[in-house]
């Protein structure tokens, strides 16, 4: 990465340009890896003449553009001297700028050679899109180049012709783990231990990083994580929540997504159409499909607002949007089973969409014939592999394609009574299971998986069953799934941590004879699993209502959360724990904190029951995010699988628990 040298300060407009990347760094921001490559694209030689960055509120797309700016006059052999630089930058803010084509054509006229114009905050100023590009933009002389940053996507018009063809588009994302972590650094945060707290909670936000990295050093014993959630909230909203309807922001912030029938089902009493226009306009929201969906960040923080303020309201709105989502899944929908499980506190639906960053459905291809053949290679695999090639050429429609990238991940072969793959000649396993089927589920429902391949090492397994099992349940039209047949390798008999007997174990199949299949040098055992009279998507509605039902809304004595809060903090800080409150004893500062770690210990033994899978989950956040030295908030949310808004809602349900053991402790 690039250098840079000292700051004498940034002025908008004709002022003098003096190193706005180093300003950038100055007040705090290590530079973004991304920066060098886009302006590249923009200098002397390159293809493109309009940059457009788009996130979230608060993703640090002025401080990128910024940066883009500085590397790119800094590279120009042409002009050395720091004046004719500075005269070569046109920066416009949104917020100061009427929007119309008239005030914008002021700020525009007049430039230099080579000017760079830096159009901020370009949602406040998408109307005039249309003038841009017809009218300002064409006026401009050909070697100006301008950046656009904007909370929202660039409208289609910007990909045509001719600015589609000088056009770089880039989404803005979170900071990297070593970026944010220096942008920590030059805000003054030494403490590791803050550090990583601080880490965790921001997740890669620059806005939040620097709201944190400032409570962290006026707090260096901890911070209040609901403070800084409602300062985060007002910068992120930048104050569009101002006269907000609470229902539908509520409703909007709880459900996965948002459109005018889950609207006027949750809330019957609010106009849809009107309450859907609303969260259009937002500039927070984005598209899903047909649908909206709040910003990730800025609905974890209206839901845990919500929760705290208003826990039998949050739960409420949960119980109505489960319900109405099972009425779709059965309908058209099977897919939002999963997020039927996120409302109850899950993060079945987390977990895909998170899985699906990496990994991705396909459809079959040419080479797979031979990955399949490779993946094959030991003595006996034979009648495997010739199965798999049979489906790959004749029934490429039973078969669920995911890839890493061009690499294939996981190869599934499906197939229901009714709807069975159209091959030259029978397959065994298909049509054993469908006498089977015919004479003990005959009411339908049933879905057939009669093998797997998994190509990704075992961490990544369960990721890729819960794509493959939604990509199936799609691709089946199996809205009222009851039963479902899986098939497993039985060589492989004993192993029942991965592959479909991970699945059976974990979902309460069951292994039946019956459907046990050998033919041809081939054997496979055959499991069951069935889910209820109402299938699949009646017991996850049940689920997740009993869940959200047996919810514990009574809240601990605050001073004794407060204090355990602040002793996990501190837990690997023995001047700091020495003095946390929590036990009563006198000693040396390393006897203070061993006694306080004994009753922190002594309190989660205590709090949660291990032969519960829940109040396991619950144990082992606290366990591995707090008190296990080498693991942290970040391996911990990797090693438990779980999204980070889950991941924190865990934690914070595992440090009221543990406060409430200590808070009723009878010795």
């Amino acid at each position: 990465m690039r250098q840079t040298g000292p700051v004498t300060g940034l002025v908008e407009g004709d002022g003098r340009l003096a190193d706005v990347a180093v300003e950038a760094v100055r007040r705090g921001n290590a530079v973004r890896p991304e920066a060098a490559d886009l302006a590249g694209a923009l200098a002397e030689g390159g293809r493109a003449r309009l940059l457009y960055l788009h996130g979230p509120g608060g993703i640090g797309k002025s401080v990128l553009a910024e940066q883009v700016v500085r590397l790119l006059l800094e590279g120009d052999p042409i002009d050395a001297d720091a004046d004719a630089v500075a005269a070569r930058l046109v920066r416009i803010d949104g917020r100061e700028l009427a929007p119309t084509p008239d005030a914008l054509r002021e700020r525009l006229s007049g430039l230099g050679p080579r000017a760079v114009v830096v159009l901020d905050t370009y949602e406040l100023l998408d109307s005039l899109g249309p003038a841009l590009r017809e009218e300002l933009l064409p006026a401009l002389p050909a070697d100006v180049r301008v950046v656009l940053a904007s909370r929202t996507p660039p409208e289609p018009a910007w990909f045509a012709d001719p600015w589609g063809a000088v056009l770089v588009v880039h989404r803005v994302g979170p900071l990297d783990a070593a970026t944010a972590e220096e942008v920590l650094r030059r805000r003054g945060v030494e403490d590791p231990d803050l550090r990583a707290d601080l880490l965790a909670w921001a997740d890669g936000l620059p806005v939040a990083l620097a709201l944190g990295a400032a409570a962290g050093i006026a707090n260096p014993g901890g911070f209040d994580v609901a403070d800084l959630d409602r300062a985060l909230l007002d910068v992120l909203t930048a104050g569009e929540l101002r006269g907000a309807d609470h229902d539908v922001l509520a409703v909007a912030a709880v459900a996965p997504f948002v459109d005018r029938r889950l609207l006027a089902a949750v809330l019957p009493a609010v106009d849809a159409l009107a309450a859907e226009e609303w969260l259009r306009g937002l500039t927070f929201t984005e598209q899903v499909g047909r649908s909206l969906a709040l910003h990730a960040r800025i609905a974890e923080l209206v839901t845990s607002a919500l929760r705290a303020t208003e826990p039998e309201y949050d739960r409420e709105l949960r119980l109505r949007v489960v319900d109405h989502l099972a009425e779709r899944a059965l309908s058209t929908e099977p897919h939002l089973i999963a997020d039927m499980h996120d409302l109850a506190g899950g993060s079945a639906g987390a977990f895909v969409r998170e899985a699906l960053r990496r990994f991705r459905l396909d459809d079959v291809r040419p080479g797979d014939v031979e990955a399949v053949r490779a993946h094959f290679s030991q003595p006996g695999d034979g009648p495997y592999a010739d199965r798999f090639e049979r489906w790959l050429r004749e029934a490429p429609h039973h078969v669920i394609v995911v890839r890493d990238r061009d690499r294939l991940a996981a190869l599934a072969l499906w197939a229901t009574p009714a709807a069975r793959p159209q091959l030259a000649g029978p397959d065994p396993v298909v049509e054993q299971w469908a006498r089977y089927a015919a004479r003990h589920d005959p009411h339908g429902g049933v879905v057939l998986l009669t093998d797997v391949i998994l190509f990704t090492p075992p961490e990544h397994w369960f990721e890729l069953l819960a794509i493959g099992n939604t990509a199936m349940l799609v691709r089946a039209g199996l809205t009222r799934l009851r039963v479902a047949y899986i098939a497993h390798d039985a060589r492989a008999a004993g192993d029942l941590a991965g592959g479909p007997a991970g699945q059976v174990a974990a979902f309460g199949g069951v292994r039946v004879a019956d459907l046990d299949v050998e033919h041809d040098g081939m054997a496979v055992h055959g499991y069951r699993i069935d889910y209820g009279p109402e299938g699949v998507v009646g017991a996850a509605r049940d689920l997740a209502r009993a869940a959200l039902s047996e919810r514990e809304i009574a809240v601990p004595e605050l001073a004794t959360v407060e204090r355990v809060r602040r002793a996990l903090r501190v837990h690997h800080r023995p001047d700091l724990l020495a003095d946390a409150g929590l036990v009563a004893v006198d000693g040396t500062v390393a006897e203070r904190a061993a006694a306080t770690r004994a009753h922190l210990r002594d309190a989660v033994a205590r709090a949660f029951d291990a032969e519960l899978p829940g109040d396991r989950l619950l144990r082992d956040v606290i366990e591995l995010g707090y008190l296990d030295p080498d693991v942290g908030h970040h391996r911990a949310m990797r090693q438990l699988h779980l999204s980070r808004a889950t991941y924190f809602r865990r934690l914070g349900e595992a440090v009221d628990r543990l406060g409430d053991a200590l808070a009723h402790r009878t010795d």
